[in-house]
């Protein structure tokens, strides 16, 4: 077993700002509708902020790292094309906290809190529902489940919430029993932490992670204004312990939606070794339309960046498509254009329409 920074981990999620009349976000306040916001949060996702992100953002309320967190009454506001569900992955619900939607691949919900909420979070809906870390015996019904799919998974996705929003105690058993349950399988942790909270990665947690190869760490990044000093050191902290890292990046309005920005991220991120995998199309999430960016603007903008970014650091650009479809990619996975929207058809054969917005 693992030394433990239990302690350390307690005391760096305390500051968290969960109240929007927080005196830290102050220089906000002229811009935040706290009524509005409250109404939102109590309907969906929690409000949380982390000191650390308020450090890198300005006041200014266009600034691209804290739009990304503070709620807008644009949130109160649901089409008939959103769902609380967006990619229906309660149809794939094996047990508590499992998914299984792909032969070769389950998902595990180790977690139902972040550090700091998304607005634009898929899973949005779910937070009211769960609170807390996977229990104890969800993570043995899903191992048990786990060992007898030895000759068909190979890849378990760790997610939440945020997986490392947990002491290293509990993460460390929850690892050894997929480990157990899975010996060649590949891990891949999904996480905003060095983001977030960077000073989470100590050289414990990364000495922690590393042990559980094969794992990668799935970086969740939007902007280059994210990758400010303590994050960078983050990341090189998990490199020095041999852990692999990629990226997620989600295309977002008003935020990330231009090639002059996204070239930026992906230069940066090759540049501190950490491979850009996947750029996402949003999803249809109930209260998130104001951060969609049309398909047809992103298939526009994604076609620039393969003009200005090599193989090396261009990310596959996705989208997972309504009503539990699986992935498609983009704009390999487009049909044709139709009344409704983007007709998608994935090499499973499923169909979906993405609706094209305004």
């Amino acid at each position: 077993m693992q030394d433990t920074n239990d302690s350390l981990v307690k005391s760096l999620f305390r500051p968290i700002v969960r109240k929007l009349d927080d005196p830290r976000l102050a220089a906000y306040h002229s811009y935040i509708d706290t009524e509005v916001a409250e109404i939102a949060c109590s309907q969906s996702l929690p409000f949380a902020v982390s000191p650390q992100l308020l450090n890198i953002a300005s006041a200014d309320p266009a600034d691209p790292v804290l739009r990304q967190f503070i709620p807008d009454r644009q949130e109160l506001i649901h089409l008939k094309t959103e769902a609380p569900d967006p990619l229906g992955e309660n149809n794939h619900s094996m047990l508590p906290g499992l998914i299984h939607q792909y032969p070769s691949r389950v998902l595990v919900r180790a977690n139902s809190e972040c550090a700091a909420y998304c607005r634009f979070c898929y899973r949005r809906s779910l937070q009211h529902s769960r609170r807390g870390f996977i229990s104890e015996t969800e993570q043995k019904n899903i191992c048990d489940y786990l060992r007898t799919k030895r000759t068909e998974v190979t890849e378990i996705l760790v997610s939440g919430g945020d997986p490392l929003f947990a002491s290293n105690g509990m993460i460390e058993k929850l690892l050894m029993g997929l480990r157990q349950s899975l010996p060649e399988a590949i891990i891949r942790l999904c996480t905003r932490m060095p983001i977030v909270v960077p000073e989470r990665i100590d050289a414990l947690t990364a000495r922690l992670l590393a042990d559980f190869k094969p794992l990668l760490v799935v970086l969740h990044c939007n902007h280059p204004a994210e990758l400010a000093s303590a994050q960078m050191a983050a990341i090189r902290q998990l490199q020095n312990a041999g852990v692999q890292l990629i990226s997620q990046t989600v295309l977002l309005r008003d935020i990330n939606d231009s090639a002059e920005i996204l070239e930026r991220l992906f230069t940066s991120l090759i540049r501190l070794g950490v491979q850009p995998y996947y750029l996402f199309q949003g999803d249809l999430a109930s209260g998130t339309a104001h951060f969609r960016v049309p398909l047809s603007a992103g298939l526009s903008l994604y076609s620039e960046l393969r003009k200005r970014l090599s193989g090396l650091a261009l990310p596959r650009f996705a989208v997972d498509a309504p009503g539990g479809k699986g992935k498609m990619y983009l704009p390999e996975d487009i049909v044709k254009k139709t009344a409704e929207g983007w007709l998608l058809r994935n090499a499973f054969g499923h169909e979906a329409i993405y609706p094209e917005e305004s």
